[in-house]
């Protein structure tokens, strides 16, 4: 894209001063032609086609031209007209494309060392490497139940029970619910599983972990004297005062269990009578 200079300068220059606005837009008018037919200043054009080029008549073309030679700005010579100070004003400094095409180069040049230097070291590293992959493979084929050993077991639902849990993870859980049972809640887990086949979870690990919490949080908000919060109920009464009315959501589960086992115990008594 071409383009030319404009100078702050103009706000005080006293040249610019004097121009009317239609003589003024004429001016950089002219500056944009000239910089397009690239002649250092000059338009060798009639004053026809510079009307046609700048789209206005050719009077007004003709009056900013008489009032620019009026302030040495522009000269007539023949039948082209020239900008007096134009190699001071528009001089060119440096070629742009040049520049910028020698900065790429050099960035491509480092770009090319580099991956030159990579190429080397990949090529002097690469043996010992495939010699690795192979002893893997060997390893893997001859003792494929080293695959396996250091992954554990994810916990799963077998359609009645929890299976695989760890012991360190019941061990943590028992830490943390220590008014619970955490036997008893795994037990009331499988039940609302067991009773909401649909909700299928995708971490087990993660839904027992929350459940037993919330047995946990229960069983501080309405503390039983006799199992296993035992003091712990009048400290909590102490600092936190009258506990909290249950969520719905919990009532409902609790309800689901105690149908579940209902159902559950009922169903050997039916199976003797027949």
């Amino acid at each position: 894209m071409k383009w030319l200079r404009l100078y702050v300068d103009i706000l005080d220059d006293e040249k610019i001063a004097r121009m009317s606005d239609r003589t003024y837009r004429i001016f950089t008018y002219l500056l944009l032609l000239s910089r397009e037919r690239e002649q250092e200043g000059t338009i060798d054009m009639s004053l026809g086609d510079v009307a046609w080029r700048l789209r206005m008549p050719e009077k007004d073309i003709a009056k900013a031209i008489a009032d620019l030679k009026a302030l040495n700005i522009l000269f007539e010579d023949n039948s082209s007209i020239q900008f007096i100070n134009w190699s001071k004003r528009q001089f060119r400094s440096d070629d742009v494309n040049s520049r910028v095409q020698r900065f790429r180069g050099k960035k491509i040049n480092k770009h090319e060392t580099f991956h030159e230097t990579l190429r080397e070291t990949l090529d002097v590293t690469a043996p010992e490497t495939e010699t690795e992959t192979e002893k893997e493979k060997l390893q893997k084929e001859k003792f494929p139940e080293t695959l396996h050993r250091n992954k554990k077991p994810k916990i799963e639902f077998d359609g009645s029970h929890f299976v695989n849990i760890p012991d360190d993870l019941k061990a943590k859980w028992i830490s943390i619910a220590p008014g619970v049972s955490v036997e008893q809640e795994i037990t009331k887990a499988e039940a609302w599983v067991l009773s909401n086949p649909k909700l299928k979870k995708s971490n087990w690990s993660r839904f027992l972990t929350n459940w037993i919490v919330k047995a946990q949080d229960r069983a501080v908000r309405t503390p039983s004297f006799t199992g296993g919060n035992g003091n712990g109920a009048h400290q909590h009464f102490a600092r936190h005062g009258k506990p909290q009315p249950r969520p719905a959501w919990e009532d409902e589960a609790d309800r689901i269990n105690a149908e579940y086992f209902r159902r559950k115990t009922a169903a050997p008594a039916a199976d003797g009578e027949a």
